[in-house]
């Protein structure tokens, strides 16, 4: 399933070993992202702002750290395909607006690594950009 959603920049992983985040697996310094449903840890910060079809009925389907998400920039037009390395955004299910050069309303559903981020193209000033990603 393709989902639409705004995704932040986050840099608050280490440089160095051992690694950060829910995973242990997150460095500022290589790709990765932040997915709000994580198999093992508790709460789906999307559960509220993503509706899925029935039987879930509300949320991002589950994903486990490790796994690897495509991510699509609607405004930079770049793609890449993401390790997941911790459990967020912690701002989940904020409605964000981003102009580029459309504007979009949508709700937060990733949070990305400043790599991540800048290989999508992104601004890390600006801090957020409009994002499609597919799940199983």
């Amino acid at each position: 399933m393709i989902w639409y959603g705004t995704a932040s920049f986050f840099n608050n992983c280490p440089t160095s070993p051992p690694g950060g985040g829910a995973c242990g697996t997150c460095f500022a310094t290589l790709g990765g992202v932040a997915y709000p449903h994580l198999n093992g840890f508790p709460g789906d910060y999307s559960y509220y702002c993503a509706p899925e079809p029935p039987p879930n009925n509300g949320g991002l389907p589950a994903m486990n750290c490790g796994d690897y998400l495509p991510i699509w920039s609607t405004c930079y037009s770049r793609n890449i395909q993401s390790e997941i390395v911790d459990h967020g955004p912690g701002a989940a299910c904020t409605l964000d607006q981003v102009t580029c050069p459309f504007t979009y309303r949508a709700y937060r559903l990733l949070d990305l690594t400043p790599v991540t981020f800048s290989n999508l193209g992104g601004d890390p000033n600006a801090g957020l950009m409009m994002t499609e990603f597919q799940t199983p």
